[in-house]
């Protein structure tokens, strides 16, 4: 005679559920390489200063009619290593445009009135390596770093008076991404990822954050969609913007949807 211990009726769930876990075919998140290209609705918010010699005004984007939503083209590149390593390459430009009527305002030395004319521009570029301590089919963390590449630029212009504050800035963070799927809906499953920095060095700083949660459903082997929402926060401080003593500050957010498509190979 056999004895059932609760020992027994322990392990054979864990054991299912392991099985489940691990043999699931085709998941939504399965794959050794692919590419998403992203349509992302995207609205920016915040605020910059540009200041020489002590003097600049603190804009908010609303302001200086920039608070505006635009669609933006994004794209992420993934590809998995044998040896539990994953790499990623991505980006995105946002760019948007507006007018304003003031009676005065100081931005890069330059005081502009009247109509005044606002641009801004800003891409994103990055490279990341990740470990997978846990890549089962089901579900799925892993940890690494990232570096981007940042083109930032806020210009005004009154028809007489012009000033740009044009940046390029890189710099590090660190990165997680998750990833679950349906036990019985394999196609059909979530995903988040997260890029976080905050480093100061002499005078500057950097802060900086990619939030994203995304559904993905793939009904086809080798093509899928995905839908979802990013957040992003950028709060660069400089000392050394052109212009004596210049001193500049870019705090802005974008969020909003997001839809694509999802190509596995």
């Amino acid at each position: 005679m056999h004895r059932i211990t609760s020992r027994t009726l322990l392990t054979v769930p864990l054991l299912l559920a392991s099985g489940i876990a691990s043999a699931a075919d085709e998941v939504a998140s399965d794959y050794w390489v692919r590419i998403m290209p992203v349509a992302w609705f995207a609205t920016l918010d915040g605020e910059n200063q540009y200041a020489v010699n002590g003097s600049g005004d603190n804009l908010k984007m609303d302001d200086v009619d920039l608070a505006n939503s635009e669609l933006v083209f994004g794209l992420e590149a993934s590809a998995k290593l044998p040896i539990l390593v994953c790499l990623h390459a991505g980006m995105f430009a946002f760019g948007t445009d507006g007018s304003f009527t003031t009676t005065g305002v100081d931005f890069g030395g330059q005081t502009m009135s009247g109509q005044v004319d606002a641009t801004t521009d800003l891409m994103d570029i990055y490279l990341e390596a990740d470990l997978r301590p846990l890549d089962l089919d089901l579900v799925g963390l892993s940890i690494g770093v990232a570096y981007h590449f940042m083109q930032t630029e806020v210009s005004l212009n009154d028809g007489t008076n012009s000033a740009a504050l044009d940046e390029d800035v890189q710099f590090p963070v660190i990165a997680l991404r998750g990833h679950a799927n349906l036990p019985m809906l394999t196609s059909l499953g979530a995903e988040a990822k997260i890029h976080w920095m905050d480093i100061s060095y002499q005078d500057n700083h950097v802060r900086y954050l990619d939030a994203t949660l995304q559904i993905t459903w793939r009904p086809w082997e080798y093509l899928g969609f995905i839908g979802g929402y990013r957040h992003v926060m950028i709060d660069i401080g400089l000392d050394d913007p052109p212009g004596v003593n210049a001193s500049a500050d870019l705090d802005i957010t974008l969020s909003g949807p997001f839809l694509g498509l999802i190509g596995k190979f």
